[in-house]
């Protein structure tokens, strides 16, 4: 039975070779990896403009260095959100923190203002609850929220065992979502008292 997980890599092999003896070549493998790269990014620092910027800086690493990324080290996808994950962290150095009331609105939505209260209410209580969290559970949500990335991807980006990131997204999940079960509890039972 044909696996096409094998093929998609096998198809990869073939372009980062390419792209490593043609950087013109390296275009195909950004279009493939720029989507999920930028949502990686864009979860991570919070707005548009700076999530470009370090995205562009991405690739442009990326580029630099393919021609010294060996393939049977690491596959390319986490050999590059590495090249991501540390480009996010010199830019959080960098700046300055962004309050959560600076997110603006999806492209042309116009929500009304009640939806508008809760909403941002809501942001701000998931943005506290996430950045109470230890670094490397931030790290995790947004690579597997933000960038859409799977388990055994992120595994490889963080250096760690699936096994252990399986468990570590499971009872991250597990404790956020329980905390918010447990402050809905409570504002229930103060709107009944």
């Amino acid at each position: 039975m044909h696996d096409p997980r094998e093929a998609d890599s096998a198809a990869e092999h073939m372009l980062v070779v390419a792209a490593q003896h043609q950087p013109a070549a390296f275009d195909a493998l950004y279009r493939r990896y720029v989507g999920p790269i930028y949502r990686y990014v864009r979860g991570r620092v919070g707005n548009q403009l700076d999530a470009e910027d370090v995205t562009a800086q991405v690739f442009y690493q990326a580029l630099v260095a393919l021609p010294h990324y060996r393939l049977t080290e690491h596959p390319f996808a986490a050999w590059l959100f590495r090249i991501a994950r540390n480009c996010v962290v010199s830019h959080l150095r960098r700046r300055p923190a962004l309050p959560l009331d600076a997110v603006a609105e999806p492209n042309g939505a116009h929500p009304s203002q009640e939806d508008l209260v809760v909403r941002r209410e809501l942001v701000r209580e998931v943005g506290r609850a996430v950045r109470r969290l230890d670094v490397a559970r931030q790290e995790l949500l947004a690579l597997y929220y933000g960038a859409g990335l799977h388990v055994p991807e992120i595994a490889r980006v963080l250096g760690r065992s699936e096994a252990s990131t399986y468990k570590l997204l499971e009872r991250t999940v597990a404790a956020l979502r329980r905390e918010f079960e447990e402050k809905e509890q409570g504002d229930g039972a103060s709107r009944d008292a």
